[in-house]
Order: C-alpha cells, then sequence, then structure tokens
C-alpha cells in the first residue's frame, strides 16, 4: 500500500478511536489548502515545525540559527546556479542527443542505453 491509499484506509474506519487522526488528517488538509492559496504561509509553517523540531531534539538556540541560515545560503546557491546554467541545458542536450543518434543509429536510439 502506498501513503495515499493508507490514509484513504484510515479514513474509512469508522472507530471513535480513529476520529483523533481523522480531525488531524482533516487539518493537515485544510493547511495544505490554505498554503496552496498563499505559498509563503506553508513556507513559514514548514520552518516553524524544523525550528520546533530542532529545539524538541535539544538543539542549542546557536545551532538552530546556523542551521536555518544554511538552509537558506545552500537554496539560494542552488537557485543561482540553476539560473546559471539554464541557456546551456538545451545546448547540451541536444549535442548529448547527436551523439547518442551517431553511436546507436536513428532507428536504435530508443534502444541505446544512455550513459
Amino acid at each position: 500500500m502506498n501513503t495515499e491509499q493508507v490514509l484513504s484506509l484510515i479514513q474509512s474506519i469508522p472507530s471513535p478511536k480513529a476520529e483523533p487522526l481523522k480531525m488531524w488528517l482533516a487539518q493537515v488538509g485544510s493547511q495544505r489548502l490554505e498554503e496552496s492559496e498563499d505559498p509563503e504561509l506553508g513556507l513559514f509553517r514548514s520552518l516553524d515545525r524544523t525550528v520546533d523540531e530542532y529545539r524538541r531534539i535539544g538543539k542549542p538556540h546557536s545551532w538552530i540559527a546556523v542551521r536555518v541560515e544554511g538552509i537558506v545560503t545552500r537554496r539560494r546557491f542552488v537557485e543561482a546556479l540553476k539560473n546559471a546554467v539554464i541557456d546551456e541545458m538545451p545546448t547540451m542536450y541536444a549535442q548529448k542527443r547527436i551523439s547518442y543518434i551517431r553511436a546507436c543509429g536513428i532507428g536504435l536510439l530508443r534502444n541505446c542505453v544512455l550513459r
């Protein structure tokens, strides 16, 4: 069973013992709908949950601050990297495709092992 099937199964259980889990699922679903309308809300909630979890496991405030700053810095770097190489991607793809066609033949391209 995948996650979606398990959650669907839980929702179909008619037991009063399942009600707290059903309420939690409804709350999380409601929050996700709100976050789809306002993506920043999801970002802040996620950050708050992350900080709360670090506090729960006993990480010091200074460690949490450095960790969060590292996450933000890494995201900025990855985004800048994507923006810097986006113009190169179609050219690289075309060159690879030509190499595979030459190596495997046009009709055999689908059967060629890509490396």
